[in-house]
């Protein structure tokens, strides 16, 4: 076969074998993040109000960007089969402990332990793909990745609704519907990849995993509690914003020094690095910023049940998927990528222009116009930039590179969610107050935001004049949010415009030798001439 042929018929059957166990743990960890969505309200509404919505987002999130750099770097000492194994039963341990959890507090916890589990599947699937194709044909393969969490995105608004509708208690399945698909990837991975002995390294750069992990967490808790449970100008945030950039400064101190870093400084010295890590952090805020958001518009906004609001989100969903696999199969085709995440990321901000136009109003039409813009870009963009991060890198740093690439994307929604968290609360903490007031609306002792912004359902009850000035209010604050994205999409524009291309490679680096996941003999792909 010559370097420039398609994969065999026989040899494309061999990489599906490795991946069906890697697709079954990623929808099954992508589910628990999009089964949410149209739950979310719900659940916040009665353990703890709408000013809580983003942190059972944004604990996941930390939790799964600040574990997956260290899943990568301990894969390469341990092997990638047994740490991806491990990354399922953490992730079984944290769903069980949220389907249990009585109270808001122990909810975020076991949603903290959830993104643990999570940062590994996301960080290994990358690393173990990387390992079996060459970056010329991973494309394709990455678009079935990326169908895949598309599938999950669809699958799980709809089900999430579905269970939300039987009370206090059909919530809590959500955590546990897909502990089945989990299972099953363990069994499909115990038995498509053979176990390897562990190899000798240099020491595991602790110290710094502390830091870099201390510093994302501090400024995830900044981002997450400013303007809501503690003032932007209280000294826990100042404490908090200041300990991050000290922790940030010594993250950086440390893995300059480390011989072997958990975050290696000199992937910032590499051009194409530096800029898809931009692009890729701005995918992230992208991506969940229009999961988190859109259920509370369509569910509160426009009072459809979480159902149909699952429903209504299949355009953005629909266009995520075709744009993913399309996109996947051009460059395996043509060998080039840099044109679709600018095109991506120009979607991107058409999309949430109209989001920030929306008002109670708005058709469904022009929403899921918006949506579909937002999905489209969202499918032309992230994978994409991973395999172009691959394509520049050789074997030895192939896991710390995929690993680095699926942190940036986890780190922007992240600290994305976080922020656009904060700009929701303060928006909604100075609207609502004020159209009540204007209304006359507000009695003489103020205005309990706890009160007004429950559940879905709760808000529907509230007496007419009310709910119309909190439909209004949370629309206009929405409107800001989705305001407040539309300049990091031009940053994440600006990025990827001054990356320099170089054509996709159609050999792996080293294309006989795996790496320490010691992929079974007969799921070795030949090596490409």
């Amino acid at each position: 076969m010559t370097a420039t042929m398609a994969l065999s018929h026989e040899e494309h059957r061999r990489v599906l074998r490795v991946m069906s166990g890697l697709i079954l743990g990623l929808f099954a960890t992508s589910l628990s993040q999009t089964i949410l969505t149209t739950a979310l309200p719900t659940i916040v509404g009665q353990l703890g109000g709408q000013d809580q919505l983003a942190w059972l987002v944004t604990g996941q999130l930390l939790a799964t960007t600040v574990s997956t750099p260290l899943w990568g770097k301990l894969s390469d000492i341990h092997g990638r089969k047994l740490l991806f194994q491990l990354s399922l039963v953490v992730f079984i341990a944290g769903s069980l402990l949220a389907a249990a959890a009585p109270g808001i507090g122990l909810l975020v916890a076991a949603r903290a332990v959830q993104g643990i589990g999570t940062g590994g599947t996301v960080a290994l699937t990358q690393a173990i793909l990387a390992d079996v194709i060459s970056p010329r044909h991973r494309g394709r393969y990455a678009g079935y990745l990326g169908g895949s969490f598309a599938l999950a995105t669809v699958c799980g608004p709809l089900l999430g609704g579905f269970l939300v509708v039987d009370g206090s208690y059909g919530w809590r399945l959500c955590f546990l519907v897909g502990l089945p698909l989990v299972i099953a990837a363990m069994v499909v991975i115990q038995s498509t990849l053979e176990a390897s002995p562990s190899r000798r390294r240099r020491p595991f750069d602790r110290a710094g995993a502390v830091l870099v992990s201390s510093c994302l967490i501090s400024a995830g808790l900044v981002l997450s509690l400013g303007g809501t449970a503690i003032p932007w100008l209280s000294p826990w945030t100042i404490g908090l914003g200041v300990g991050a950039v000290l922790l940030g400064l010594a993250a950086g101190r440390q893995e300059r020094r480390a011989d072997d870093p958990v975050l290696p400084p000199r992937l910032l010295h590499v051009h194409t690095y530096r800029l898809a890590f931009v692009g890729l952090i701005v995918s992230g805020v992208v991506m969940y910023g229009a999961l988190t958001y859109l259920p509370v518009y369509l569910q509160i906004v426009k009072d459809r049940t979480p159902t149909v609001a699952g429903l209504l989100t299949l355009p953005m969903v629909a266009f995520l998927v075709v744009s993913s696999m399309v996109v996947g199969r051009r460059m395996s085709t043509r060998g080039r990528y840099k044109r679709y995440p600018l095109w991506g990321m120009v979607a991107s901000g058409l999309g949430m222009a109209m989001l920030a136009r929306l008002s109670p109003d708005t058709s469904l039409v022009m929403v899921s116009i918006a949506m579909s813009l937002v999905g489209m870009g969202i499918g032309m963009t992230g994978q994409v930039l991973i395999v172009a991060c691959q394509n520049e890198s050789d074997h030895a740093d192939m896991g710390v590179v995929s690993s680095t690439a699926s942190f940036m994307r986890s780190m922007g929604g992240a600290l994305g969610v976080a922020l656009l968290g904060g700009v929701l609360s303060a928006q909604l903490s100075s609207t609502v107050p004020a159209l009540l007031r204007a209304r006359h609306l507000a009695g003489s002792g103020g205005v309990d935001l706890t009160k007004l912004l429950g559940t879905p359902a709760a808000v529907a009850h509230l007496p007419a004049g009310v709910r119309a000035a909190v439909v209004d209010g949370l629309s206009q604050s929405l409107d800001v949010v989705y305001l407040a994205i539309i300049p990091i999409v031009l940053i994440g524009l600006l990025a990827i415009s001054r990356m320099r291309e170089r054509p996709l490679r159609t050999t792996r680096v080293e294309p006989v030798v795996i790496e320490a996941d010691a992929i079974a003999p007969d799921l070795v792909l030949e090596a490409t001439a």
